[in-house]
């Protein structure tokens, strides 16, 4: 898993074992951080700020699914996010736990 893309990321159905995510397209941040703190059910300590998500996506011993999957309808517009984002799903590479990002393949490399 880790990083991929698909054709159609609002297609990725619900499966057991994982806690998802679907962020759509035009959110700011604040409209995301509270958005991935609902559906993916963070902690009473997230503090809706890029550290607290930092904090949240590095150490997910908060969840009891092996996986974490964030569906994107598109590339948020998020430096932030996105450096976030990669540097978790790097240090999950190798661990019990993943972090699972999907992206539309229009976002793919080759593609922008």
């Amino acid at each position: 898993m880790a990083l991929r893309y698909v054709t159609d990321p609002a297609a990725i159905a619900d499966e057991p074992g994982v806690r998802r995510a679907f962020v759509p397209a035009g959110l700011g941040k604040a409209e995301l951080l509270s958005l991935l703190a609902d559906q993916l059910g963070f902690p009473a300590y997230f503090g809706h700020n890029w550290d607290a998500l930092d904090e949240c996506l590095r150490d997910l011993g908060w969840i009891a699914e092996p996986v974490v999957r964030i569906v994107h309808a598109d590339v948020p517009p998020l430096p932030v996010y996105l450096a976030i984002l990669r540097d978790a799903e790097r240090q999950h590479a190798a661990g019990d736990r993943q972090l699972d990002l999907v992206f539309p393949s229009s976002a793919g490399p080759g593609n922008g």
